[in-house]
């Protein structure tokens, strides 16, 4: 069935998916080896060491400086408002100072 484009969609059998998977790895390190790269940047999980090499530590853009209004604020809230208002420096912005004035494990927040 033709989709208003030049190309034929279809549904692709597993085997068909296989094999262009099996391209696709062999394209990459065809311009991995031609490029001298020695190490898979693009996969950090190889087993071993290899996420610890290649792991830093978040650095905030914003520095949380305690007040009295900073402790005080909601900053989950503040910055879910701020996201679903589309505003996502701001929401970026307040879910770093959550992290780094209330709750440094909140998964919501990273």
């Amino acid at each position: 069935e033709t989709l208003g484009h030049e190309g034929i969609v279809h549904g692709a059998s597993i085997e068909e998916l296989a094999a262009a998977w099996a391209q696709a790895e062999a394209e990459y390190e065809q311009i991995a080896e031609s490029q001298g790269v020695e190490e898979d940047h693009a996969n950090l999980f190889q087993g071993g060491d290899a996420v610890q090499r290649f792991s830093q530590p978040y650095e905030f853009m914003n520095k949380a400086e305690t007040t009295e209004t900073t402790n005080n604020m909601n900053w989950m809230d503040e910055g879910m408002k701020h996201f679903r208002s589309g505003d996502l420096k701001e929401a970026i912005r307040s879910f770093e100072m959550e992290l780094q004035l209330n709750n440094p494990d909140n998964a919501t927040a990273w």
